[in-house]
């Protein structure tokens, strides 16, 4: 989870969207007590690094529901995002987050409890 997060291709769960959808929205929340009074700017080349992070696993969740990481241009595509579930099988995308997840849960466990 949480691997290549600057990158924009692959996909990703919607667990690891969900916390990165949650932890920029607390982030946001922080920064609006904390930057009152704040040089426009210096807050924006802050920020700069969160909504590119943002942005990326935004475009990796569309892909793995099938569709353009140009979706999430539309207003509230994200919130959207949050309530589709994994696709489990292999798109134009790439292969499913959650059955790469899954095997390797599998590998981690010992080969008794594989049977």
């Amino acid at each position: 989870m949480f691997k290549n997060i600057f990158s924009f291709k692959g996909r990703i769960t919607q667990k690891e969207y969900t916390i990165t959808f949650g932890a920029f929205m607390a982030l946001g929340f922080f920064l609006r007590n904390v930057t009152k009074g704040a040089d426009f700017t210096t807050v924006l080349l802050f920020l700069l690094p969160f909504i590119w992070i943002n942005v990326a696993q935004t475009t990796k969740r569309c892909h793995d529901v099938g569709l353009s990481g140009w979706y999430q241009l539309i207003p509230f595509f994200g919130l959207w995002l949050l309530a589709q579930k994994d696709d489990f099988y292999e798109n134009k995308y790439g292969p499913s987050p959650a059955e790469e997840l899954e095997t390797e849960e599998n590998e981690e466990k010992s080969p008794e409890e594989n049977q």
